[in-house]
């Protein structure tokens, strides 16, 4: 079942936003090949907390309780991080949100969940909300 209706786009076909792969992902329940969860925790507190900007590859490290080379084995680069995080987070708003609106016995009612589904999401995570406000 698809919710997602979208058609050709010659600009994201050469290169995908973040949001259309993880809508791509999403839908077609690709495997998730994350890092290590405790990176990417880790990462995500510090991310809510002190900004993505101001959060080193070091205080991932430490949160982590890792080496800052173990990090880097895991995960690429900071951008890749940030990627990986953002990602998961994402995943974790669809799927939610996939599951709400099935629920819905007609269209009017999917439209009620879905928003409603988008705004709680939006309010209770932080990264999300800074995202959707910087």
């Amino acid at each position: 079942m698809s919710i997602f209706v979208s058609g050709p786009d010659r600009a994201a076909q050469e290169s995908p936003s973040l949001l259309a792969r993880v809508l791509a992902d999403v839908v077609a329940d690709a495997d998730r090949d994350e890092p290590d969860a405790t990176v990417l925790d880790a990462a995500f507190d510090l991310f809510c907390r002190q900004g993505i900007t101001r959060t080193t590859m070091d205080d991932v490290a430490r949160r982590a309780g890792l080496s800052r080379i173990t990090v880097y084995r895991r995960v690429s680069s900071k951008e890749a991080l940030v990627e990986q995080v953002v990602l998961r987070e994402f995943r974790r708003y669809l799927d939610q949100f996939v599951a709400d609106v099935s629920r819905a016995d007609n269209v009017a009612d999917r439209v009620v969940l879905g928003f409603v589904s988008s705004l709680r999401a939006v309010r209770s995570n932080p990264l999300m909300a800074g995202v959707v406000t910087a």
